[in-house]
This record gives structure tokens, sequence and C-alpha cells, in this order.
């Protein structure tokens, strides 16, 4: 039986929904893993900005993750992954030509948490490159005007991610 605790820099892009196609990059993780035979466990927090140019601006996702999986091969693991997500935003300052009644002070978003999963491929003995999909489990508020208008939706994220161990 062997175990081993590793350090590692995960940078990532993405793209998925929110209410209109979104996308994130560069997200910077700091990712902790202890593995024990087949099997590990990883924590991980990081923070990556977010964009869709039609209801939101200068976002970002403050996060950290469990995740937890096994090797299917020597170089290939898989993982299931919760995610709680700090998600903040302002609105688009280009909505502003058609909808005047945005104030781009209040900033959206909230707490919420996320399930994903995971695939990586170990390319060296200290990098990995990988692929992810993740969900929001609660909607947030997309935008909310003076005059009553409102929408919410599902963050949804598909991406990659390189991994450069520390140790």
């Amino acid at each position: 039986m062997s175990s081993a605790l590793e350090i590692a820099v995960r940078v990532s892009a993405a793209v998925g929904s929110f209410e209109d196609p979104t996308w994130t990059a560069p997200g910077v993780d700091v990712v902790t893993t202890i593995a024990h035979d087949h099997a590990f466990v990883a924590f991980s927090v990081g923070y990556v900005p977010i964009d869709n140019h039609v209801y939101l601006a200068d976002g970002e996702i403050v996060h950290g993750s469990i995740a937890g999986g096994g090797w299917l091969t020597h170089h290939l693991r898989a993982a299931a992954v919760f995610d709680l997500g700090y998600v903040a935003y302002h609105g688009d300052p280009d909505l502003l030509v058609d909808h005047p009644g945005v104030d781009l002070v209040e900033r959206n978003g909230g707490v919420t948490p996320f399930a994903g999963a995971e695939l990586g491929y170990r390319i060296t003995r200290t990098a990995t490159a990988g692929v992810y999909a993740k969900v929001a489990l609660r909607e947030l508020t997309v935008f909310s005007d003076h005059a009553g208008d409102r929408a919410r939706a599902r963050l949804t994220l598909v991406g990659a991610f390189l991994e450069m161990r520390l140790r």
C-alpha cells in the first residue's frame, strides 16, 4: 500500500451557460491531493473571472472544493467533485444601451454549491491535463431592475485544466 501527498497549482478555462453563453479564464487553484493505492481525495481553493457580455461583467468565482475518485489506469484518473463557490458580478455595461434602468453599482450573486465530475491524464511526472463539468445546485439572480424585471439561471460550466505538481 502506498500513500502520497501532492500539492499542485491548477490553471483552467471553461465555457458554459448562465442565461446566455458564458466563459471563464484563467482560473487559478491550489490543489492538495492525498492518494492511497488507487484512490484519492483532493481539496482545492481558487479564483476565476467569469463573463458573458450580456448580463454580467467583472464577474468572479471564489471557491473551495473536495474531489474524490480513483485511478482508472496508470495515467488516467476520474473524480466526483463538490464545490462551494461565491459567485459575484455586475450588470454588463453593454446592457445599459438597451436597458437604461440597470444599476451598475449593485453587485449580484451569492454562494452556491456545485456538483461535477472530472477526468485527468498524467502527461508527465509533474503535470496532469484534464477536463471537467460542473453545474450549480441552485439558481442565482442574473439581473434585477427597478421596474421589477428579474431573471434567474443556473450556472453550468465545461472546461479544461492543466495541473502542475509542486510536491
